[in-house]
C-alpha cells in the first residue's frame, strides 16, 4: 500500500473509532449493538468450540505466543524483529487498559461466562488484530513462497475474525466493543509499521 493511501486509511479508521467512542461516552445506543448479536446461535456443542477458539485471543496465550516467536527470531539473529514483537504487544495492552479505564463501560448482561473488567474496547479483538496482523505483515515481508504467504495470511485473518465473533457469542462484549477494537488497533498497526519501516530506511 502506498504511503498516502496508508495514511488515508489510518485517518478513516481513527475517525470511525472516534464516532463509536464519543457515542458511548455520551450514553447513546448504537444501532450495531442491537442489530448484531448471535444469541440465537447458541448451542452446548458450539459453546464448547467457541470457548476453545476465543483462547486464541486471550492475553496470556498471546503473551506466550509472542515470547515463543520472539525467542525464535532472536536465535535466528533477527533481534530487531524480536524486540518489535514484544514492543508491539506491550503497546496494545497499555492502549487497551488506558481506554478501558477512561470509558469504564460495563459489560453486557448477556454473558454466559464469568468475566470481570470493563467492556470497551475488546482486549481480545485488539490483541488478535494487533498480533496476528503484525504476523501477517512479517509473513508477507519474508522469503516464503507466495503460496505459503497467501495460506498463512488467510489463516491468520480468519483467526482475527473468529476471535471477534467468539466474544459476541459469549456475550462478554457489545458489537461496538469488537468493531472499536478492530478500528483502533488497525489504525495503530498502520502507524507502527510505517514508523518501523521509516527507521529501517534511515539505517
Amino acid at each position: 500500500m502506498k504511503k498516502n493511501k496508508r495514511w488515508y486509511l489510518f485517518g478513516v479508521l481513527i475517525l470511525c473509532f472516534l464516532v463509536i467512542l464519543i457515542s458511548i461516552l455520551m450514553g447513546r445506543n448504537l444501532f450495531i449493538d442491537n442489530f448484531i448479536y448471535p444469541n440465537n446461535l447458541r448451542t452446548d456443542f458450539l459453546t464448547k468450540i467457541v470457548k476453545i477458539v476465543t483462547f486464541l485471543g486471550d492475553k496470556y496465550f498471546m503473551a506466550f505466543l509472542v515470547i515463543v516467536i520472539a525467542a525464535i527470531l532472536f536465535v535466528k539473529k533477527k533481534r530487531r524483529t524480536s524486540i518489535l514483537m514484544c514492543f508491539n504487544l506491550a503497546n496494545i495492552v497499555i492502549l487497551n487498559k488506558v481506554i478501558k479505564y477512561i470509558v469504564a463501560r460495563p459489560r453486557p448482561a448477556t454473558m454466559i461466562i464469568e468475566k470481570d473488567g470493563f467492556s470497551f474496547p475488546s482486549g481480545h479483538s485488539m490483541l488478535s488484530i494487533g498480533i496476528y496482523g503484525f504476523l501477517i505483515y512479517l509473513v508477507n515481508k519474508s522469503n516464503l513462497s507466495k503460496k505459503l504467504k497467501n495460506c498463512l495470511t488467510i489463516v491468520l485473518s480468519l483467526i482475527i475474525v473468529l476471535v471477534g465473533f467468539t466474544r459476541l457469542y459469549l456475550g462478554v462484549h457489545y458489537p461496538s466493543d469488537i468493531i472499536g477494537g478492530y478500528l483502533l488497533t488497525g489504525a495503530y498497526l498502520i502507524a507502527f509499521i510505517t514508523l518501523i519501516n521509516r527507521k529501517s530506511l534511515k539505517k
